[in-house]
């Protein structure tokens, strides 16, 4: 029954302002962090917590020059 619940909530989208709004709560991150990670992404994209989560994770892991 959990896995029912927890698949409903994945197939969420949220709009971006919200996501960064909840950034801490949501994804253990400064909403800057997600602005970050956010970047290429459309300003009116509605995006799910799974997808956002492996765009902060590429952001983070990201090996700079």
């Amino acid at each position: 029954m959990a896995s029912k619940k927890s698949a409903a909530a994945e197939a969420a989208v949220y709009a971006r302002r919200e996501l960064e709004q909840h950034a801490d709560q949501l994804f253990g991150v400064r909403p800057e962090v997600l602005q970050g990670a956010l970047h290429g992404a459309a300003p009116e994209a509605e995006l799910s917590i799974n997808e956002v989560k492996e765009m902060i994770d590429q952001f983070l892991n990201r090996k700079v020059n």
